[in-house]
Order: structure tokens, then sequence, then C-alpha cells
């Protein structure tokens, strides 16, 4: 077994990882869970995201979750957050002086929760206007995110999600688009 190490790996992390990344104690996926366990700090994330700069005062998140969160439990959070490289506390000279930021990886993980989100709406019984607020862009019974660009230059990362039709959600009666197909010919 080859010890692996990741840089900032959290405290509760195992220190020897197991070289098959199928194993659910892999070092990708304990890294990641162990970021977002917590109760908490999936909804600090994606509330931090939405504010302007993707920065709010403590009191400022605090009020915009709607949940009741104690003082104790909400700073934990924000300081594991802090030493897992998801925020970033930077002094500003106005009172209060902490502010708090996602970094890259936090707006990063964000976006992830968004994934997270819409697949909720979609295998979650929700109606089509909860998946109105996507940021993917959804076609004929799918939800596609990433690039559509045909510059060679931008990635080709995308993620697609076929469904069947939601609630309230218009038919694709006569899209020239095959939800079967990825707009690839389909071969018979």
């Amino acid at each position: 077994m080859t010890e692996m190490v990741p840089e900032n790996m959290p405290d509760n992390m195992p220190e020897k990882m197991p070289e098959n990344i199928d194993h659910l104690t892999s070092c990708s996926l304990s890294y990641v869970l162990s970021i977002l366990g917590g109760k908490w700090k999936p909804f600090i994330i994606w509330y931090l995201s939405l504010q302007p700069g993707h920065r709010a005062r403590y009191g400022e998140l605090k009020k915009i979750i709607p949940y009741k969160i104690s003082h104790k439990m909400f700073c934990q959070h924000l300081n594991e957050l802090k030493e897992a490289g998801i925020l970033e506390r930077t002094v500003v000279e106005d009172k209060p002086l902490r502010t708090d930021y996602l970094t890259p990886e936090g707006i990063s993980l964000a976006n992830v929760l968004y994934l997270l989100r819409d697949w909720g709406v979609v295998h979650g019984d929700f109606s089509a206007d909860a998946l109105a607020r996507t940021k993917g862009v959804m076609t004929c019974g799918k939800l596609e995110y990433g690039a559509t660009s045909d510059d060679p230059q931008t990635p080709r990362e995308r993620i697609i999600w076929r469904f069947g039709p939601l609630q309230g959600s218009p038919a694709c009666g006569g899209c020239p688009h095959d939800p079967a197909s990825d707009g690839e010919e389909s071969s018979a």
C-alpha cells in the first residue's frame, strides 16, 4: 500500500490511503466528504457563493442561511472550511473587521453543490419551476453543463443528465433534438 497524502488534508482523514481508487475510503472521495462533512458546511458554501464577490461578514452570512445554527457550530464550520482552503478570511478596516471569502477552490466546490441541487430537483419529484433556476442548459429531457463551444482551445468537459418529463415542464414536441442522443449521429 502506497502512502498518499494530499495537501491541506483535514485531520480526520486516514494517513494511509488504499491504492485502489474505487475503494470508498480512496483519497479523493474521503477528501471531498471530509470537507463537506458537517450539517451546515454545504449551506455555508452555497449561500456564500450567492453573495456579491462570494464574500459576506459573519452576521450577514448567518442571517441569510435560513436555518438556526448555533454560534459555536457556525464558527466551527467556518474554521474547518478555512483550514480546508475553501474559505479565506481577510481583515477589512471597517467594523466588524472580518470578512469571509470563498477561495477559487470554494467557488469550484459551490459549482458541484449546484449540480447536486439540480440532481435533487430531477430525481426528487420537484416541479420544473425549481429546475428553472439551474446553472445548466435544459433541452428535451436533458440537462447539460459545461462548454459547448466549437473552439478547439476551449475545454470540452461536459456533464449531461437525461431524465423523463418533469411535472409542469413543456413537452419537447417537434424539437429536432433526440433526447437519446448527444447531438451525435446514432448508428442503428
